[in-house]
């Protein structure tokens, strides 16, 4: 029988109590993740700021030496201007103009001063994304690696990837509370993925769909919960430390709710036949990013479905202890993914 004091726990209680409750958050849905040795790995990756060489000087000086900088960045730098900024290549005779227009564009300086401030800060980032980029080598050993560059897209675009580049926009990652995410009205459960600590999953993320298309020849919704499930799988490999409510982008109730009603959503999906429709605007509204899930009311997470997903990936895994993830990757067939997985929520 417990006393009144019983409900009270003790100081060193709460710490544990505490620590196994961030545990849970980076243990992958109760499913082990340990850290690879990557000790015999050789690489380091260091990110090159390279917004700060457009910004960081006049706009008329750095239109001017844009033959240094197509010198310098090579394709990369073509890729930015016709892509991300839109300005067209440097070859274009529209392209000094604008080049200027959005180098001098007024409301950027603001956003830079914030830019600058925050990536100062990131003084973790290179070894983070160092032991990332090793954990990826060993579990893909014929993998490119690619240079990390930091860029400016005037939030268009957070992530771009080319055959030896990766680049990410540093003014898409300054904290959810950002006042300009509010300015420019950016909706709330969008802002919570700008954070800091969503970088590095990111870049991983960004890596594995580029090397790993979703090339399976069927397009119903199963195939593609599991091939977002082995997506996120493979990143939380790849960077074990993550927790759960950056890898999946939920809140630590959404996180919650999906582990409550996992094997509610399941049967939903069974018995609306929903696991096997190829319809895809329902596809999108299952597995798309959103508020919340449109079929599973509004206490779900926006792509709830794709946490079902990962876990069959995940009891698939357990049910093969011998594959590798490489061989995962490799395998486009839904169906015997789940069968093998022996999945039961």
């Amino acid at each position: 029988m417990s006393t009144a004091n019983d409900r009270t726990p003790a100081a060193g209680t709460l710490r544990t109590l505490a620590a196994a409750a961030l545990a849970a958050l980076a243990g992958g849905c109760g499913h082990s993740f340990p850290h690879p040795d990557v000790s015999g790995i050789d690489l380091e990756v260091s990110v090159v700021p390279f917004y700060r060489d457009l910004f960081d000087r006049p706009a008329d000086t750095v239109v001017a030496h844009t033959a240094d900088l197509v010198d310098r960045y090579g394709d990369y730098f073509d890729l930015y201007c016709s892509r991300v900024i839109g300005v067209g290549h440097p070859a274009d005779s529209t392209f000094a103009d604008g080049f200027r227009q959005f180098l001098t564009y007024e409301p950027n300086a603001e956003v830079m001063a914030e830019c600058n401030r925050h990536f100062d800060r990131w003084t973790w980032l290179d070894a983070d994304l160092t032991d990332a980029m090793k954990c990826y080598r060993h579990f893909f050993p014929d993998a490119r690696i690619p240079n990390v560059y930091c860029h400016f897209s005037g939030f268009s675009q957070s992530l771009f990837v080319d055959s030896l580049n990766l680049s990410f926009s540093v003014e898409k990652y300054l904290g959810s509370d950002c006042d300009f995410y509010a300015r420019l009205e950016i909706p709330v459960y969008m802002r919570r993925q700008m954070t800091a600590e969503h970088i590095v999953p990111d870049v991983v993320r960004a890596m594995l769909l580029t090397d790993f298309p979703d090339d399976g020849d069927k397009s119903d919704l199963l195939s593609a919960m599991i091939y977002q499930g082995k997506i996120l799988y493979a990143a939380k490999c790849i960077v074990p430390s993550v927790a759960d409510t950056v890898l999946f982008g939920y809140t630590a109730e959404q996180l919650e709710w999906c582990e409550n009603c996992e094997a509610r959503m399941w049967g939903y999906l069974a018995e609306n036949n929903y696991l096997y429709s190829t319809n895809a605007m329902d596809i999108r509204k299952f597995v798309n990013d959103s508020p919340f899930t449109t079929f599973l009311g509004q206490n779900s997470p926006g792509r709830a479905v794709v946490y079902c997903g990962f876990n069959i990936v995940a009891a698939y895994m357990k049910e093969r202890p011998d594959e590798t993830l490489r061989s995962l990757m490799a395998t486009h067939d839904a169906q015997a993914i789940m069968m093998a997985s022996r999945y039961r929520p």
